[in-house]
């Protein structure tokens, strides 16, 4: 997908940044650095003021594992092994190793990237606080724990402990090899999340935090980790609650067979020889991990029509850190997680975050708009080119192409339905019936604004200026992927409201609702004193339109408005109750640029 910033953005964004940063070294209490102990050695930390001049104590850059290289690249993580001396934990560590998005031809990060940041406004408070565990988003490509994208100044509002954490993404965390002989069956990054809760059971009352309060809550694919660590055996018991933000494990873009691209992604690094996986991962493990990444970026061809060439995968053995055994929608059914209170929800018009991809890609986008059988989902076709999946195509045409020919306006919704509210639709009914003593609440979240953004809303913008509105220039508005995370993070863009402002209104009421499920399991506090939010499981039977909490303006507890549609969604699978074969799921977006 397109992400590219113009010259004169990343030129405006590398000045945000430094300014952030010097603002953040004047932040810093220096007078009043603090040093505790975790079960490892000791760590020295700083404290800070948030953008509204609160006092907080922020200990950045805390290892949870040993630095995954060498014999340990690809591989599950190794705990992290005693220090002597007291480690600086005063500034954030380097980013996982990846392909910055925004510049696709920088390489960035470092394979020594196992860390996590924990924040806190007290450190010795009278009662263990909810602990606020946060999993980064980004597609399981790119994306950071630290404070220049999810500053933890709001949060530091309220009494809990907030912990963001950093793990492997793409080849070097996801890449799967069939033989158990060579240790590596994938999945590694989502294993590097169930080592750092670990961490944090062990180590959470060093920083006044409760380890039998934990709440994992993530965005996008962070939501869709935090989704299989719901279903995953070893994360039993290391979080007691959920929130899933615009993502889940049963998303099609959050699965992908990455076992056959290991011999690619080898082949395009400059590897001759057989098809040996042992031969293979020895060449790989030589390698530098810029030029992995590089030949990374040549791995999904034409016609493999996939989001992501390396992401989550069922693991081709067992093993005694196995995380995916099973396609996740049958292990919803039995998984732990289902006793466990669950927040999900999305945005109005996640799609839009596309924008930038569809402005360059239209006429191809809009071709496949056509019979729109390529947004059919994995799970309800035989095959892709079958008559079966092109009716499938035409019934959800019928509803979300409103006028004779397909327009761009449809692409964001058709798109924020696909890889969205359907599979929060998928997750839903799983909790209703499988999880019906365990309450689920659903959000919508419907807030615009042009003043309080984040990096992310760049990389749907083909201009800097165009980044105030989600449309922009006449087009369609709507709020998109990732536009919530500006009501719960500061960041490099962000900028101290008006307390009487709109937006301050909002980001007080996401903090409250979010940090008081971190508190009782139940979102309801004296921000929604007129509409309880009350759980799914108040519904009667299965035509009623499932309730959610929309969050505009006001809190509105309401009938999902995209209710009706994603009942032909559903309706899909209806047609389609025997499946010889699972088909690949289709990227649109992917087969788009591959089109041209």
């Amino acid at each position: 997908m397109d992400y590219e910033l113009s010259e004169q953005q990343k030129l405006h964004l590398k000045i945000r940044t430094l300014e952030f940063r010097i603002d953040q070294l004047q932040k810093r209490l220096n007078d009043e650095d603090v040093s505790i102990k975790v079960h490892t050695g000791k760590i020295r930390g700083s404290k800070r003021l948030t953008i509204y001049r609160k006092a907080y104590y922020s200990f950045e850059r805390i290892p949870y594992a040993l630095p995954p290289v060498g014999e340990l690249r690809f591989r599950a993580p190794k705990p992290i092994t005693a220090w002597k001396h007291v480690r600086d934990c005063t500034w954030h560590g380097p980013k996982a190793m990846q392909r910055n998005p925004m510049d696709p031809m920088t390489i960035e990060g470092s394979e020594d990237c196992l860390f996590l940041n924990v924040y806190t406004n007290n450190i010795k408070p009278i009662k263990l606080r909810p602990i606020m565990f946060w999993v980064h988003g980004g597609g399981f490509q790119f994306g950071e724990a630290n404070c220049e994208q999810y500053g933890p100044d709001y949060f530091m509002m309220k009494d809990v402990v907030l912990i963001t954490v950093q793990y492997r993404m793409g080849a070097l965390g996801f890449l799967s090899l069939n033989d158990p002989g060579l240790h590596t069956p994938g999945n590694a990054g989502l294993k590097d999340l169930i080592l750092a809760l670990k961490w944090v059971k062990r180590n959470a009352t060093s920083f006044g935090g409760n380890p039998e309060c934990v709440t994992v809550f993530g965005e996008s694919a962070g939501a869709a980790a935090v989704h299989y660590l719901m279903l995953c055996e070893h994360a039993r018991g290391l979080f007691h609650r959920a929130i899933l933000q615009s993502g889940t494990a049963v998303s099609d873009w959050a699965i992908t067979d990455c076992t056959k691209r290991a011999y690619d992604l080898a082949k395009n690094a400059g590897y001759e020889g057989e098809y040996k996986e042992r031969h293979i991962l020895k060449y790989l493990l030589k390698l530098p991990a810029d030029e992995i990444l590089k030949a990374e970026a040549k791995c999904l061809q034409r016609n493999d029509r996939e989001l992501f060439g390396f992401a989550p995968c069922i693991e081709p053995y067992f093993t005694a850190h196995t995380v995916i055994c099973k396609p996740a929608e049958e292990l919803m059914a039995h998984a732990w997680g289902n006793s466990i209170p669950l927040i999900l929800g999305a945005n109005s018009l996640e799609g839009l975050f596309f924008k930038r991809t569809a402005l360059k890609n239209k006429d191809a986008i809009l071709q496949l708009l056509e019979t729109c059988a390529q947004y059919v989902p994995k799970a309800a076709a035989v095959r892709r080119e079958s008559p079966e999946c092109l009716d499938k195509g035409l019934k959800l045409r019928k509803i979300h192409i409103k006028g004779q020919r397909p327009t761009l306006d449809d692409f964001y919704e058709i798109i924020t339905f696909a890889y969205y509210w359907h599979p929060i639709q998928k997750v839903i009914e799983a909790r209703l019936k499988y999880a019906r003593k365990t309450p689920t609440f659903l959000y919508r979240f419907d807030f615009r604004s042009d003043k309080l953004i984040n990096p992310f809303r760049l990389m749907r913008s083909p201009d800097w200026d165009d980044a105030d509105e989600s449309g922009g220039k006449g087009d369609v508005k709507g709020v998109a992927h990732t536009d919530e995370l500006a009501f719960l993070f500061s960041s490099i863009l962000a900028e101290p409201m008006d307390r009487q402002s709109r937006e301050y209104t909002c980001l007080k009421r996401m903090i409250s609702m979010w940090t008081q499920f971190a508190e009782a399991g139940n979102p309801n506090s004296a921000k929604t004193p007129d509409n309880k939010w009350r759980s799914l499981h108040h519904r009667h039977n299965n035509e009623e339109a499932y309730k959610c909490l929309n969050i505009d303006d006001s809190l509105t507890f309401i009938d999902l408005p995209e209710m009706e549609k994603l009942k032909v969604w559903k309706g899909l699978y209806e047609m389609h109750r025997t499946m010889p074969e699972r088909a690949r799921a289709v990227d649109v977006i992917a087969f788009a640029q591959s089109s041209l």
